[in-house]
């Protein structure tokens, strides 16, 4: 393989995922220094969400920070919330659902036979059979009267009520009458919904007018981006807000979303499905000429030809071999990788291809919020990167 790298490991001290330690990495241009933030020693972690993760030890769970420390006790059960959201988490206790804030502190007592998430300033609460509305002090602003309840979106939340599906306002008035089979949360200002389970889908706006008439479609996405994929006898394409198909159904296969104004599709080329690049117009920034191709993530995508994988950028030019078994999608500039045909450890690189952290753990989760989840002999602990000044 070529080496288009040049490397140099700067300090190695002895890995023990127990104690704290530093490792130095060296590269052209940026050099690294890792960081043990909590030794490892949880059953359980899961990726952290503005700066908290959900950890687990000895059959209870709690939350550490940034920092490793533990600022929700391990006292609830598993059942709690893997995220907070709006400064607030659902835990079960005693058989019922409350919640905690970020310190920890139960605000609202455990006694809803189940709960969502805060989302737009109220939770989704279940009691008596019924759903209804709580704010942040706990207090029932909707009524529980409802057969089922998601979560406010754009100001509007679904309800459920005698089998049919509609929408209301943060005061609890039906803005939009139950009269859908079903009905998925606001996203971009419009609404998906469809009359019955074999009519297909539409979309409506918070006027409950519709705007991409129901039944014209088959469609299991909401709209991201401005764009949503459509389905129709089988075949996929692309519609805009106004309902009008900017990408022809059929024309392409494997519809991913749009990032970044682009999206990877595939095309069938004599019964065999190639890979390529398209933006929001509908042109192909690259062929379909990939047999694979990943998502695209810190403006590069993951493809393999004729055995040979590699990462490209936005415009089809080669950025770097892959010299691993797999590959993760980049997230926050570094993509988890592993090396299975030797050990089958994992380890990080950078947008460039360098190895910053060496293929060393069971398993290992996305930086996110700057902290990744590592596991090793049988217990997850929490790293870091931390950029070193150049002297």
């Amino acid at each position: 393989m070529k080496n288009l790298f040049v490397r140099t490991f700067a300090l190695i001290i002895m890995v023990n995922c127990f104690s704290v330690y530093a490792w130095g990495f060296d590269t052209t241009k940026t050099k690294y220094k890792l960081i043990q933030v909590s030794s490892c020693k949880y059953i359980s972690i899961q990726d952290f969400s503005s700066g908290i993760s959900k950890v687990c030890f000895n059959g209870k769970c709690g939350f550490v920070d940034s920092t490793g420390k533990e600022i929700v006790p391990f006292k609830y059960d598993f059942g709690m919330s893997t995220v907070f959201s709006e400064g607030m988490c659902e835990v079960w206790g005693s058989g019922k659902w409350g919640f905690i804030n970020k310190l920890g502190k139960l605000v609202i007592p455990c006694k809803f036979d189940y709960v969502g998430h805060f989302s737009e300033g109220l939770a989704a609460v279940k009691t008596s059979g019924k759903w209804g509305f709580i704010n942040k002090l706990g207090k029932l602003v909707i009524p529980c009267k409802y057969d089922y309840a998601e979560y406010f979106s754009e100001g509007l939340a679904a309800v459920k009520t005698s089998g049919k599906w509609g929408f209301i306002n943060k005061l609890g008035k039906l803005v939009i009458p139950c009269r859908y089979y079903s009905a998925f949360n606001f996203h971009d200002g419009l609404a998906r919904v469809n009359i019955s389970l074999i009519s297909g889908t539409g979309f409506i706006d918070n006027n409950g007018r519709e705007v991409v008439p129901l039944g014209k479609y088959n469609c299991n996405y909401d709209f991201r981006n401005g764009f949503a994929i459509i389905n129709k006898n089988g075949a996929e394409g692309y519609i805009n807000k106004a309902g009008r198909e900017i990408i022809p159904c059929g024309k392409y296969r494997n519809l991913n979303g749009f990032v970044n104004d682009f999206s990877i599709v595939g095309c069938d080329s004599s019964g065999i499905t190639k890979y390529g690049l398209i933006n929001k117009l509908g042109f192909e920034v690259i062929s379909c000429k990939y047999d694979y191709a990943g998502n695209f993530s810190n403006g590069l995508i993951l493809v393999s030809l004729d055995a040979k994988t590699f990462f490209i950028d936005e415009n089809g030019n080669e950025a770097f071999e892959l010299k691993y078994s797999y590959a993760r999608d980049f997230s926050e500039g570094f993509a988890a990788v592993r090396n299975a045909i030797r050990d089958g450890k994992w380890g990080f690189i950078d947008n460039k291809g360098t190895e910053i952290i060496p293929c060393m753990y069971d398993e290992v989760g996305d930086f996110n919020n700057g902290l990744a989840r590592v596991l090793k002999d049988g217990k997850w602990g929490i790293i870091r990167l931390e950029k070193v000044k150049s002297d």
